[in-house]
């Protein structure tokens, strides 16, 4: 009786640990999505900048452009 007391005491370790574990897994998996989401919104806003200066070039363009064809320049 003791033998079986002692591997299902030991058993019992194992799937507590096993336990922990999945638990440590899923917390890690959980921080990669907050990590993988904070880079995507991060991405869009850089796309969104390079966006936003790429528009502002443009006007700054034209607008030289249009005061070089006046001869404002």
């Amino acid at each position: 009786m003791n033998k079986v007391d002692t591997l299902i005491s030991s058993a019992n370790k194992i799937i507590e640990k096993q336990h922990k574990l999945i638990e440590d897994q899923h917390n890690i998996i959980n921080e990669f999505n907050i990590l993988f989401k904070g880079l995507e919104l991060r991405n869009e806003l850089q796309y969104k900048q390079i966006k936003d200066l790429q528009k502002e070039c443009i006007n700054i363009t034209n607008e030289y452009i249009d005061k070089s064809i006046r001869g404002g320049v």
